[in-house]
Formats: structure tokens, sequence, C-alpha cells
């Protein structure tokens, strides 16, 4: 059976419209964060968010994939190969710019650790090998729980420890999709350490 995925070579427009799609996502998550609370200052990263839940767009297909494409703003006439296009094209610029040196340093990256039972086709996972990794969710929580914790400190160089505890994984989970930001670099304003919280 033929593969539902492959990346293909985009154009600008192309890449355009799905970061005006990044952009239109960006502004839905501010308004729902700040409507929560408006008095409190807010960081989160929609670059790093979309791209998580690009790869669960890529795993999708019949209504679940109409609901991912709709969250993310994902026009029709953009295929899920051209956004794999997009996708791949992002990655390779985003490696070279670790290569470069700059006055600060910004990572981001996504993992969805899935059921080895579960149906994603060999295919997707071969084309983004990185990005999905088959685990064993029924019989082996706690070494999960430890392997995800692992890449999560790699990502964010021992920033965050422990992020899933104990007890957050069980037998009826199948599917996490995981994204870390690591960030390190002058602020034009100082935070207060004593002022900051996760």
């Amino acid at each position: 059976q033929q593969c539902p995925i492959s990346v293909v070579p985009v154009s600008d427009a192309q890449v355009k419209t799905l970061r005006d799609s990044r952009m239109q996502l960006a502004v839905d998550l501010l308004r729902s964060v700040v409507s929560q609370d408006p008095t409190q200052n807010v960081f989160l990263s929609p670059y790093s968010i979309f791209s998580a839940f690009q790869l669960l767009f890529f795993a999708s297909s019949g209504r679940s994939e109409e609901i991912v494409r709709k969250l993310l703003h994902i026009p029709d006439n953009l295929t899920k190969n051209d956004v794999a296009g997009i996708y791949a094209l992002e990655r390779e610029q985003n490696e070279r710019n670790k290569n470069t040196t700059n006055k600060y340093e910004l990572d981001s990256a996504s993992k969805i650790y899935v059921q080895q039972d579960m149906g994603i086709r060999d295919c997707v996972k071969d084309i983004f090998s990185n990005e999905y990794s088959s685990v064993d969710l029924k019989h082996h929580l706690e070494y999960t729980r430890e392997k995800i914790n692992e890449w999560i400190e790699r990502q964010t160089r021992n920033m965050i420890m422990d992020c899933i505890p104990a007890g957050f994984l069980d037998s009826s989970t199948s599917l996490l999709l995981v994204n870390a930001v690591y960030f390190k670099g002058l602020w034009k304003s100082e935070f207060f350490e004593e002022n900051t919280s996760l």
C-alpha cells in the first residue's frame, strides 16, 4: 500500500501560506491564554505548538486529520505532502542555524510517543524518524516515563527535570505529544527569578 505522505518540494508561496496559518494559531492561542487572566504576563511558543501538532496532522487521517487541519488553519489548497515538505525545509534551516554563532540559542523539538501496537504507518515513522517513537505504554510505564523525561532533559539542557511525574501515565495512555523549548539569551528587560514560575 502506498504511503499517504511524502516530502515534496515547495514554493515560497506555499511556505508563506503555512506561515500565515501558524500566525493565525498564534493569535488564537494568545487570545485564549490572555482571556484566562489578562493581568498576567504570557510567554509561549506558538511555533513550537504548531510544529508539535503538525506531527499529529502527519499521522492522522479521515476525521482526525480534518480536525487537526482546522485547528492549525491549514487551508485545503495545501496538501499533507506540501506541509511535510515545508516541515522538512524548516527542520533543515533550523539545523543550519544551530551551527551559526548568535547572541542567543533557541531550540524547539517535538516528539510523539505512541503505543507500539497503534496504527501509525512505518513509512510515516521513516520520514519523521526523529519525531516518532514506538513505546510499550501498556507494560513498561515507568521505563517509558523515564525515557521521555530524559529526552526532555536533553532538549532543555537539563533545565526541565522530571517533567512527567510518577503516576501521570497509566495503562490507558496510548499517545503522548511532547514539545520542549530551550532558550538562552539576554533579555532587553531582565526577569527577576523570584517572579517567574513554570
